[in-house]
């Protein structure tokens, strides 16, 4: 639920894709028991304001897909469930993914000192960037600043923000004093997934996209997921209500200059709610990670009680916690403003769901970030 907040205003006339940009393969699918339980939330997300919404579900039955709306509101494209979207902080799932997987193959340790992989200026500069262990980047306890200062959002305000790689994200923070020292709390920062993309690119000698593909995605056969910067294509549009009147501004360009940047393990995939759902479960069911990789993945750690947000009261190796009327659940959330997405599993039920939205709109956020996607599961009645 925390990346991003973008403040950028949006341009006048962005310039558009081509229609044919826009074109997809619909995963073919059976009849699913529940598909008129589940349409609802699709419905009750368009009827908050989104322009777009895009919904998958996996449970004992199988899998569903629904979309609604707009994909690209100028050029009449309707949202399918094949189209991509942002996905933002839900790419932690997958970095932590990719590390435990090189953990198990004996590349490195959690408790590693994260030093040994980061450069020398970084280490040098960046507030305890020579103390923090791998797995404090992980699970929120280095102690690193975030890089989404006062300053980052200025320049998301004033359209001056370019495309930044992981690297070049960090120099907002350099020289910043540190939250706590590495260990002795827990505050979610970007920063720390930032480093854990440096570390990751230079333990593997590859780009930290390409980690995350060789280690995650082609494993689990996530073909709709990739990098910002790999220029994907029928990516959907977003748009935000700015003025708080009903008028939707067309923010894709701002969101663009924020997650285009080579490497952002922190927000920087876009995604299918398909994609993420077969992510999601995998995790639960520790179909992707060896029992003691699923196990510390899965160890949360609960936030102070001036920390919480909304239901998510804990987090652990990229996975956070949330607690619902129907039990607790483990995904993850994320926001890179206009685009916000829910990605959880529900484990009593052994459900799976994502939702997936264009639109920071009216009441959609807050929507999201309660238990009222989940009632919606369940109860005959909104």
């Amino acid at each position: 639920m925390r990346l991003l907040l973008l403040l950028a205003a949006g341009c006048a006339g962005p310039e558009l894709p081509d229609p044919s940009f826009y074109d997809c393969d619909e995963l073919p699918l059976g009849e699913h028991p529940e598909a008129e339980r589940y349409a609802r939330l699709v419905d009750h997300a368009l009827e908050l304001g989104t322009p777009g919404v895009s919904v998958a579900v996996i449970d004992a039955d199988g899998t569903w897909l629904g979309a609604g709306g707009s994909a690209d509101l100028a050029q009449g494209i309707d949202a399918r469930t094949c189209h991509r979207w942002h996905v933002a902080s839900t790419t932690k799932m997958l970095a932590a993914s990719a590390t435990l997987r090189l953990v198990e193959q004996g590349r490195l340790e959690l408790d590693d000192p994260a030093r040994r992989w980061l450069p020398a200026d970084v280490v040098e500069d960046v507030a305890n960037a020579d103390e923090a262990t791998v797995r404090q980047l992980l699970d929120h306890t280095a102690g690193v600043p975030d890089y989404l200062t006062l300053g980052f959002f200025l320049d998301a305000f004033n359209g001056s923000l370019e495309p930044r790689s992981a690297a070049e994200s960090l120099e907002g923070i350099r020289g910043m004093d540190a939250d706590f020292p590495p260990g002795s709390d827990l505050a979610y920062s970007n920063a720390n997934y930032l480093l854990l993309s440096l570390v990751l690119s230079e333990l593997t000698g590859q780009p930290a996209y390409d980690v995350v593909h060789e280690q995650v995605t082609e494993p689990l056969g996530l073909h709709d997921t990739l990098g910002r910067s790999e220029d994907p294509r029928a990516l959907v549009r977003g748009y935000m209500d700015l003025r708080g009147d009903g008028t939707l501004i067309d923010f894709t360009d701002s969101t663009t200059a924020v997650m285009a940047g080579e490497g952002k393990l922190d927000g920087g995939l876009v995604s299918t709610p398909r994609d993420l759902a077969v992510l999601v479960r995998a995790l639960a069911h520790g179909e992707l990670l060896d029992p003691s990789s699923t196990e510390a993945m899965q160890d949360v750690r609960p936030y102070g009680p001036d920390d919480l947000e909304g239901i998510e009261d804990a987090y652990g190796l990229g996975l956070a916690r949330v607690q619902t009327p129907y039990g607790p659940a483990i995904g993850h959330y994320g926001t890179v403003h206009p685009y916000q997405t829910l990605a959880f599993h529900l484990v009593d039920h052994d459900l799976t769901l994502v939702v997936a939205t264009n639109g920071y709109v009216g009441e959609v956020g807050d929507w999201l970030n309660s238990e009222a996607p989940f009632h919606l599961l369940f109860r005959e009645t909104p």
